[in-house]
């Protein structure tokens, strides 16, 4: 049986896809990739491995903020207004004196 050293693809491949796990199986000459409960990949070749993953994994959605702008394009400031808060020193609602009944 041919010996492979698996340590420099399997680094490879959790560098490449972190939210993933990896294992060779050196008996079976196969590469296993696991992520959750659910979902096992199994390939003959880290390679394939790689390629599974990144079919079935979905690609981000484009950020329209990393859109490349024209040189010397700043972006507007948006701020947001003001909320106005109660000034802690300002008269309260007016109110009775008191509300116990007389004797």
């Amino acid at each position: 049986m041919n010996e492979v050293d698996p340590a420099p693809a399997l680094r490879a491949l959790r560098e490449q896809f972190p939210h993933w796990a990896f294992l060779f199986n050196p008996l079976t000459q196969r590469w296993f990739a696991l992520r959750g409960n659910a979902t096992t990949l199994v390939a003959n070749t880290p390679e394939q491995l790689a390629d599974y993953i990144q079919h079935i994994q979905p690609q981000p959605a484009p950020n329209p903020r990393d859109q490349q702008r024209p040189a010397g394009h700043t972006p507007p400031k948006t701020t947001q207004p003001a909320t106005p808060r109660p000034d802690p020193h300002a008269p309260g609602p007016a109110t009775s004196r008191s509300t116990r009944p007389r004797r």
